[in-house]
């Protein structure tokens, strides 16, 4: 059991949990002296009408209850306190996980049902973990207890017990087992709905300007109307629950009085002991009401739970080594060495027999057709994806040996829509080199041509930027990325047609700006423009996963029947502009 992701963070808990443990027995041995000593009130201190006995007795009853209360508060705050640090663990395990996986991994859930999963499942979890911790020992206490006090004070108004709880009781089992599917579907439909929603919070533009408000509200109601579905479903087992109970207490206690009024008029039983079976029925019936809510939050935890458990337990394509291997410094060389790849599920591989090598301290341009794999072999090369088969080399070294946060950590990656997150300016850039200086971020910013932008705002590197800087245009946030790199001075940097909402002034400034500082790295560059592949010391064509042409410019205009084409439809473009 303690190889289970979520029992393991359980067992963390134990101590708390443990004092919830000894908590609830106090409070439910305090709540079943009630009764007894309610019943010594009623035969020997109100029909005796002995005065000071009454007195005694209440006094009794007013401590025990203080201490009912006070130590179920303590176990309240234990049980709480318990699962709140039990979903903490679990979110924090469940994050770690997800930003682990490969691109890979993550297709094999989605990123709707991960964060579903992240929040929603985990908050059922919690409250399944809240409620066990209330009822898990003072439910069985209290039914055991109350039938023995039963017993010992009427053999027959015991059995009326007993008869009268067996209902409601039964109702609780058929209602765990009748909500186990819709629990599921629930969560199930729940993922679809934050997908769509994704989808079309994002696409806002597009769907306007396409004039499909209507057809994306219908998709939505789709979506939403099998949640309600699902829900309604549990929801109608749920009332049953409520109203079954409060029926067995009503036929249970009119049979008790009945039962009992007999028993009181042939004198074998006392009023107060009939009215200790009472509370002794009331607390069973409460305890069994209590129960049916961890009833009703079982199944949907156990369906939550076990997504949790399966993305704690998928295993992970890119993997850190036992023993990782130390990487060299200073520029390194990139080998690849018949590498392939293909996305799951997929007819064919996206990348095929890539062999090449990119020479430590050279730039090395890609280019191809759109979706010939380019942004591909880049996340091959840091690992966010992993090839297979075929090795990947950083120097000599198998990247599959190295560390991957390492091997990261000595890479800059400017992606094609760069991803600027929320805070100021130098927070952005220091995301990659915490202790950088401002007169170090200064001079990134003047490498990306940002320098004069951001000089002209009111706050300078203090500025704010949005969340996926959505106060920048696109070149502003591309440049900012690539000052991002820049500042980190990596050994390799990794440009994923990172010029491609520059306009071709800025870009010819920035590729002379980064010319200097490229001399002292590896750089691969994915373009796809010609006039930026010429600079590169040397450049590799891709075409539907292959290398179909490496060299300079001269040598694949002349030789490379794909380099013609990307060449020749450019120039076509250029002569039309």
């Amino acid at each position: 059991m303690m190889s289970d992701p979520l029992y393991a963070r359980l067992w963390q808990q134990r101590r708390l949990l443990c004092w919830v443990l000894l908590a609830q027995i106090g409070s439910t041995a305090a709540a079943l002296a009630l009764p007894r000593l309610n019943a010594d009130l009623i035969d020997r201190g109100i029909l005796a009408g002995d005065f000071g006995f009454i007195v005694t007795v209440g006094m009794r009853l007013l401590a025990v209850t203080a201490a009912q209360v006070m130590v179920a508060v303590i176990a309240m705050l234990c049980g709480r306190r318990a699962a709140l640090r039990f979903a903490r663990d679990i979110r924090r395990a469940v994050y770690q996980k997800v930003v682990r996986m490969s691109g890979t991994d993550r297709l094999v859930f989605g990123t709707a049902s991960l964060v579903t999963r992240m929040t929603a499942d985990v908050q059922q979890v919690f409250l399944l973990v809240q409620i066990l911790s209330a009822t898990v020992v003072a439910v069985p206490i209290t039914a055991v207890g109350a039938v023995i006090l039963a017993i010992e004070a009427d053999p027959v108004l015991a059995l009326v017990l007993l008869t009268a709880v067996a209902g409601p009781g039964l109702v609780v089992l058929v209602a765990l087992r009748k909500m186990a599917v819709p629990a599921g579907d629930m969560q199930y439909h729940l993922d679809h709905m934050n997908g769509v929603f994704r989808e079309q919070a994002a696409g806002q533009q597009v769907i306007r300007a396409f004039g499909q408000e209507a057809a994306e509200h219908r998709r939505l109601s789709l979506v939403t109307e099998n949640l309600a579905r699902s829900a309604l479903r549990m929801g109608r087992i749920y009332a049953l629950t409520p109203s079954a109970i409060a029926l067995a207490l009503a036929v249970g206690s009119c049979a008790m009085i009945w039962v009992g009024a007999i028993r009181v008029d042939q004198g074998r039983l006392q009023v107060g002991e009939v009215s200790a079976c009472l509370g002794y029925l009331t607390q069973v019936v409460s305890a069994i009401a209590v129960a049916s809510y961890a009833a009703v939050a079982i199944p949907r935890a156990r369906a939550c739970a076990h997504r949790l458990r399966a993305v704690l337990l998928a295993p992970t394509s890119v993997r850190r080594p036992h023993s990782p291997a130390p990487m060299p410094k200073g520029p390194l060389s990139i080998t690849l060495r018949h590498a392939n790849y293909q996305h799951p599920g997929a007819d064919q591989p996206v990348l095929q027999d890539l062999d090449f090598t990119v020479a430590a301290g050279t730039t090395t341009a890609v280019v191809g057709s759109t979706g010939s794999g380019k942004s591909t072999l880049l996340l091959l090369l840091m690992r966010i994806l992993e090839c297979e088969p075929g090795q990947i080399f950083v120097g000599d070294t198998d990247n599959r040996t190295v560390d991957p946060e390492v091997l990261r950590a000595r890479i800059g990656y400017v992606a094609q829509h760069s991803s600027v997150l929320g805070g100021t300016i130098a927070d952005c850039l220091r995301y990659g080199a915490p202790s950088a200086t401002d007169e170090q971020i200064w001079s990134a910013l003047k490498v990306a041509q940002l320098a004069d932008f951001v000089a002209s705002l009111p706050d300078g590197l203090r500025a704010r930027v949005d969340a996926k800087g959505g106060n920048l245009s696109g070149g502003q946030r591309q440049r900012l990325a690539i000052a991002r790199a820049v500042l980190r001075r990596p050994d390799i940097y990794l440009f994923d047609d990172a010029f491609s909402a520059l306009d071709s002034l800025t870009e010819t400034n920035v590729r002379s700006a980064l010319r200097p500082i490229l001399r002292h790295a590896t750089a691969v560059v994915v373009t796809q423009r010609l006039a930026t592949a010429i600079e590169a010391d040397e450049i590799v064509v891709l075409d539907q996963g292959r290398v179909v042409g490496r060299g300079r410019h001269p040598t694949l205009i002349r030789d490379c029947v794909a380099y013609q084409r990307i060449a020749r439809s450019q120039a076509d473009l250029t002569a039309a502009r």
